[in-house]
């Protein structure tokens, strides 16, 4: 991630459903996800209620804000954290899908690195003139 820009994250938590028995019987559980809990590593932290989505399928330029994105302002090594809440519902013996109360919370963290980046002007390609400035 490059510090002052606008770093873009994307949940990859999605709806899925466990079948098993109970006291001998078919069991159902449906999992969907209900909110998506941000800790960005730097102090603070947001919820959203959608995973998010790459530039590309928003028809956005790379760095540019979305609305699960992020704004890193210092530089150095982060531990990124999302919690992720689901609604649950269960059916038994292959019976109409009830609600369970509350949520089931499923967590991860990421280790990363928030760089800085730099713009220099140079006077041809690197290749070209190896000791050129920025090169």
């Amino acid at each position: 991630m490059v510090r002052g820009l606008p770093a873009n994250f994307i949940a990859g938590a999605t709806a899925h459903r466990q079948d098993g028995t109970l006291f001998d019987s078919p069991v159902a559980v449906r999992f969907t996800p209900a909110s998506y809990n941000w800790d960005w590593g730097d102090g603070s932290t947001e919820v959203f209620s959608a995973p998010g989505a790459a530039w590309e399928d928003l028809q956005l330029a790379r760095f540019s804000e979305t609305a699960t994105s992020h704004v890193f302002e210092d530089r150095g090594s982060i531990t990124i954290g999302l919690t992720v809440d689901y609604s649950v519902e269960v059916s038994l013996d292959a019976g109409d899908w009830i609600t369970v109360e509350g949520t089931v919370a499923a967590a991860t963290t990421v280790d990363a690195v928030v760089v800085v980046g730099k713009t220099v002007l140079v006077d041809g390609d690197c290749k070209e003139s190896p000791s050129g400035p920025g090169c």
